[in-house]
């Protein structure tokens, strides 16, 4: 039988912040009832957090971002939010003068899939100075009309999800209906902050499965759907056939798979069904990038039929785009440049239709 984890041997798990908060979850965690081993693994990834968060606050997590972003604890989602500086504050001017709040969620299925790489797409959406970020995307050229971009000032953020970076153990989201229920609560917290602005959701690789799910589950919640590098949710049949590519495409470029949380997502994805009326009337933009190793050629022709019978869904292929379409991870290449355009018009199209409503 296992000896009973003391207050003392686990303070040793964590370097805290605010040490009310950390004795207020450890007592959370010892009065579930739950094995030590499932404690420990809890009090692992708060001290993983925190230590995190001291990062993003003291300007040391990334000499790139030491200057842009900040991050804080979200007790509730047992995850951070990383955001770019003064942007969540009630009085903050660029969270006034912002015509719509963005939740980013990143890819899943290796060892590197977490916030850090929606780093860069917060500052390029958010950053109202000039720059190679937003203020330089005022000045794109429009991809019809060949006018100025269609630019529209942002507020977006970012977490980590579950089994992923520093978010909640994954053995807290078994079915399908807990992790809905963990993201719906995550979006309707950013939600309740800005009630009177529209809500966007940028999803990457295998996460937009799980928002097209809220979207259906929860009308009204989200504005707009935007989904780059999709992985498409499907049968087991599909599922081996991406897990086996994907796993090929990981070994090539050295990446470290995370069989667990690639298992995971895969195996909730059989229960969600992408059908045209699955999306509704929200306005849903699919971007893949023409070379992206990620995404089968059948996933291709279903996204495109898929646009075609629902006339609120656009899918785009971004000409020369890897799965990172945005090309935020390569500084900002004009292949990227593309994929901005698109979505800033996609973005200006969903607010002037809320607008005439």
């Amino acid at each position: 039988m296992a000896t009973p984890l003391s207050l003392a041997q686990a303070s040793s798990a964590w370097t805290a912040e605010s040490a009310f908060d950390a004795c207020r979850y450890f007592l959370q965690l010892t009065a579930s009832g739950r094995s030590d081993a499932t404690v420990i693994e809890d009090l692992a990834l708060f001290k993983a957090r925190t230590e995190l968060v001291h990062q993003y606050n003291q300007g040391t997590a990334h000499s790139n971002f030491k200057d842009s972003l900040r991050a804080t604890l979200d007790h509730s989602h047992e995850t951070i939010r990383v955001f770019y500086k003064d942007s969540l504050s009630p009085d903050s001017p660029i969270l006034q003068a912002a015509q719509a709040r963005v939740v980013l969620s990143h890819g899943m299925g290796t060892y590197v899939s977490d916030h850090r790489s929606m780093r860069e797409i917060i500052v390029m959406l958010t950053d109202p100075s000039p720059g190679k970020s937003g203020g330089t995307l005022r000045y794109l050229k429009n991809s019809k009309t060949g006018t100025e971009s269609t630019y529209v000032p942002l507020v977006a953020e970012t977490f980590d999800s579950p089994g992923h970076g520093v978010g909640p153990a994954l053995r807290k989201f078994k079915t399908l209906d807990q992790t809905i229920a963990y993201y719906s609560s995550y979006l309707k917290m950013v939600k309740a902050e800005s009630p009177d602005l529209p809500l966007i959701v940028i999803a990457r690789s295998a996460s937009p499965r799980f928002f097209s799910e809220v979207n259906a589950r929860h009308p009204g919640l989200i504005d707009a759907l935007v989904f780059y590098g999709v992985e498409a949710p499907g049968s087991a049949e599909l599922v081996e056939l991406q897990k086996a590519n994907n796993l090929a495409v990981y070994e090539k470029i050295g990446i470290q798979p995370n069989l667990k949380a690639m298992d995971w997502y895969q195996t909730l994805g059989i229960g969600i069904k992408w059908t045209p009326e699955h999306f509704g009337k929200t306005p849903t933009l699919i971007m893949t990038g023409t070379i992206d190793p990620d995404v089968l050629p059948r996933e291709r022709h279903f996204f495109a039929e898929l646009a075609s019978k629902n006339p609120n869904i656009k899918y785009l292929e971004i000409e020369g785009g890897d799965h990172d379409v945005f090309d935020t991870q390569r500084h900002f290449k004009p292949v990227g440049r593309q994929a901005f355009v698109h979505f800033y018009e996609f973005v200006q199209g969903v607010l002037k239709k809320k607008s005439i409503k």
